[in-house]
């Protein structure tokens, strides 16, 4: 996947790398709670959402390793909130004011007759995207990396963050009506390989 876009000159390897960026700097923000790493996720997430708006799809990681890794006391952290207002600060006005020329590129209508056919078609996509085979093992690795991580009383950030980068990038795709478009998937093939 990465090699068939790799020679377009598009957004997507860019805002990709910054994505995986920033996942790595969440778990670490997970693992060390110190504060320099949420504020670094979140200045690798507004470069991601100023490359392009799949960036957004980083706000998910948040939702779901805080609960996933049962680190609540993360959303009393005066940092975790300044990192989330910078990332506003810079990047909703920039969306705001380029809203107008993105949404006339939405390939389909918003609901759920597009979640219906865009869900199994990035399932389907990051299955091929890596191949059978190191699909399958990705699937294994993280069943063997994740579950155990689940149980135990202080999981390592990395996995829930990989897991997260993963879901997140499925699902932002698959309920955003950009189109069905292989290339968007290219950072969720790094928790599959990793």
């Amino acid at each position: 996947l990465t090699e068939r876009f790799g020679g377009l000159v598009m957004a997507d390897l860019p805002v990709a790398l910054w994505m995986i960026w920033a996942a790595l700097a969440w778990a670490r923000y997970l693992d060390t709670e110190r504060s320099r790493h949420v504020f670094l996720f979140g200045l690798l997430a507004a470069l991601a959402i100023l490359t392009k708006g799949d960036g957004y799809l980083l706000v998910l990681l948040p939702l779901l390793t805080i609960p996933g890794a049962r680190r609540w006391r993360l959303l009393r952290s005066p940092s975790l909130w300044l990192s989330a207002a910078f990332v506003a600060a810079v990047c909703l006005p920039w969306t705001i004011y380029t809203m107008k020329l993105v949404t006339p590129t939405m390939q389909s209508a918003p609901g759920w007759a597009f979640v219906a056919r865009a869900l199994p078609f990035y399932i389907f996509q990051l299955k091929t995207a890596t191949g059978l085979l190191l699909f399958s093992l990705g699937l294994l690795g993280i069943l063997v990396c994740f579950l155990p991580a689940f149980s135990s009383p202080r999981p390592r950030g990395l996995w829930f963050s990989m897991a997260a980068l993963l879901i997140a990038d499925v699902v932002f795709h698959a309920v955003v009506p950009a189109g069905l478009e292989p290339r968007y998937l290219i950072s969720a093939t790094f928790p599959v390989l990793l």
